[in-house]
């Protein structure tokens, strides 16, 4: 097989998006390409649906051990399960 963008044959082909156009392309082709604009996007995707979903994401403790304030606020009926009345008061 050849490449779809250089037309090399018997080198190793990946299938990858070049260009907009998806294809058979070797792997000098895709470092070409600059792949890492395809992880730009991901990452800002990544960022994203954290951003949309940070209130899923809370949790009970913060990392040095203490009850997380936001966790409390946003989730109370859960909060009278992981905690104690004395930490639910110290915490309002």
């Amino acid at each position: 097989m050849k490449c779809d963008n250089c037309h090399s044959e018997g080198v190793r082909l990946t299938t990858a998006i070049i260009g907009g156009k998806f294809g058979n392309y070797c792997t000098n082709c895709t470092q070409k390409a600059g792949r890492s604009a395809h992880a730009g996007h991901a990452q800002y995707l990544r960022a994203r649906d954290r951003e949309d979903n940070a209130k899923d994401l809370l949790q009970p403790w913060n990392k040095d051990g203490t009850p997380n304030r936001e966790f409390i606020r946003e989730y109370p009926e859960e909060a009278k399960l992981n905690f104690t009345e004395k930490e639910l008061k110290d915490f309002e």
